[in-house]
């Protein structure tokens, strides 16, 4: 059994650990300190705390178990001269044992939400053409991230307190496009943010996102988050080429002769009402209805067989420019 004096040493192990762990955050300087204090009240030559599992090399040990009776590791203590652990000693190492478990599991809990935080705040730092806002709930702006910087030109001292309104078109304020999109996030969660936006400068910028009501614990909103991607260079691609296959489908529109163009299975992609009037949504070459009452001829007038009709050639990957009269015979 331990004698007084060793007994008040041991407590005020404790109590010197406790105060250390009060000042410190750093979880291996933490487990060095407790070994040593450790070490030391026992007059032990070492004391080691090791994560995993135990050995039985001979050493005594005492599992160090993390809140739900999660295994840490072991309390592994090496005495300087071969000698029994009476149940004193025992009880020590498993007061030991208690207390750093939950200071451990603490301090793994905070190093992994440091990093989940860093990490998040690189994501979004980094994420340029994504803009994300934070507004309360009648939409004053209160959360300004880089992104949003970069995609709508406004610093975040220009941009916080002010109604983020401010983003939307004229057009979108005048109908009361803002004022609609909180009230459905309001009721539904969230509301779609896929439109015209205006930036510093006065150009717009096309932003596809949308807007997620923010909650108190009791449920009432706390506030609104926006995110949005700038994808203005795609949407004018998207109306440069719509604008293109509107031409492109006046010009046929006026030509004298039937034209179009279909995918590889047959089917039409564009076709110009003179083509329609002469074969209707058929195409010879891959009409799997009425196949069989289509005949091609060549200019010769000799009949053409149906794996050299130029629908089927092209869908091989052949160029065919030789002209093919159809007929629909029969049937």
């Amino acid at each position: 059994m331990a004698e007084p004096a060793h007994t008040l040493e041991r407590q005020q192990a404790l109590v010197d650990f406790g105060d250390f762990v009060l000042d410190c955050d750093d979880l291996p300087i933490i487990l060095e300190e407790a070994s040593r204090l450790i070490a030391g009240a026992l007059r032990a030559a070492t004391a080691t705390i090791v994560k995993g599992e135990a050995d039985t090399s001979g050493s005594v040990e005492v599992p160090i178990l993390l809140p739900g009776r999660r295994l840490y590791g072991v309390l592994r203590v090496e005495p300087d001269v071969a000698r029994p652990f009476d149940p004193a000693d025992m009880q020590f190492l498993r007061l030991w044992a208690i207390a750093l478990g939950p200071v451990i599991d603490r301090l793994d809990k905070a190093r992994a939400l440091e990093r989940a935080t860093t990490l998040n705040r690189l994501i979004v730092e980094n994420a340029q053409d994504y803009a994300l806002v934070f507004t309360d709930a009648d939409g004053r702006i209160d959360g300004w991230l880089p992104g949003a910087q970069a995609v709508f030109g406004w610093t975040e001292a220009e941009a916080i307190g002010q109604s983020d309104a401010m983003l939307f078109t004229p057009e979108d304020r005048a109908a009361g496009v803002p004022q609609w999109e909180m009230g459905v996030a309001r009721r539904d969660g969230r509301a779609p943010d896929t439109r015209w936006h205006c930036r510093k400068d006065g150009s717009r910028v096309f932003i596809n996102g949308q807007t997620t009501a923010l909650r108190h614990d009791d449920g009432s909103i706390a506030g609104f988050m926006k995110i949005g991607q700038d994808v203005t260079a795609r949407k004018r691609v998207d109306a440069a080429l719509q604008e293109s296959e509107l031409r492109l489908a006046s010009i046929l529109d006026q030509v004298p002769i039937g034209v179009g163009l279909f995918d590889t299975d047959g089917r039409f992609t564009l076709k110009n009402p003179q083509l329609q009037h002469l074969i209707g949504d058929r195409i010879p070459s891959c009409d799997p209805v009425e196949g069989q009452h289509w005949q091609a001829f060549d200019a010769q007038g000799d009949a053409v067989a149906e794996q050299d009709y130029p629908g089927a050639r092209a869908l091989r990957g052949e160029r065919t420019t030789v002209p093919v009269d159809f007929r629909h015979v029969g049937g």
